[in-house]
């Protein structure tokens, strides 16, 4: 099925490519190779081969028609390109991704587990987040509050309150905590 004389992999052992010919083989015989002969596309499909010193080596395995004047198929192009380095970041991506979702699920958890009313509200005063605190203080849920104006469902009005710690913040680049009184309540 794979010709002697096909080069499987640069800096492949000899002793390796009987091994590397009966997987390309077994690739070819998964019906890559007639459909790239039926549709005169190209397909690819990544692999792993074993190098000479044994380790082995992440591929990405191409199979190329050669059409002649006719667009007749004439031959097939092989192609094997090293994917090692891809497949190593592809795992720190995905490593760093699960870190992320765990700090932001700890991170979640202890932002709820606070008993002090805690939001986080963006410059133009709308609620990105709110604690369990916050949702039974103001008596909604997270749903109900996130996206809207603070001071449209903490104070029922259509702009910022006087002395608002978040004005304060944004006109000083620092962090502002106050008491305000709203409704009868203490917030």
């Amino acid at each position: 099925l794979v010709p002697k004389n096909v080069q499987i992999y640069k800096g492949v052992h000899k002793s390796r490519i009987k091994q590397n010919r009966i997987r390309l083989a077994l690739f070819l015989t998964a019906g890559v190779l007639a459909m790239a002969m039926r549709t005169k596309e190209r397909f690819s499909s990544e692999s792993e081969l074993t190098r000479a010193d044994g380790s082995n080596v992440a591929c990405l395995m191409t199979i190329t028609p050669i059409l002649d004047r006719n667009n007749n198929v004439s031959g097939i192009l092989e192609d094997f390109v090293d994917i090692d380095l891809r497949k190593q970041m592809e795992e720190e991506l995905r490593a760093l991704s699960e870190k992320e979702a765990s700090s932001a699920r700890e991170w979640q958890s202890l932002f709820d587990a606070s008993v002090d009313v805690s939001t986080l509200v963006s410059p133009d005063f709308k609620f990105l987040r709110a604690n369990q605190a916050a949702c039974l203080a103001m008596g909604m849920s997270q749903g109900e509050i996130v996206g809207r104006k603070c001071y449209e469902v903490v104070h029922d009005m259509d702009h910022p309150i006087e002395g608002c710690p978040c004005v304060r913040s944004l006109e000083t680049g620092k962090p502002e905590v106050s008491e305000i009184l709203s409704k009868g309540r203490h917030y």
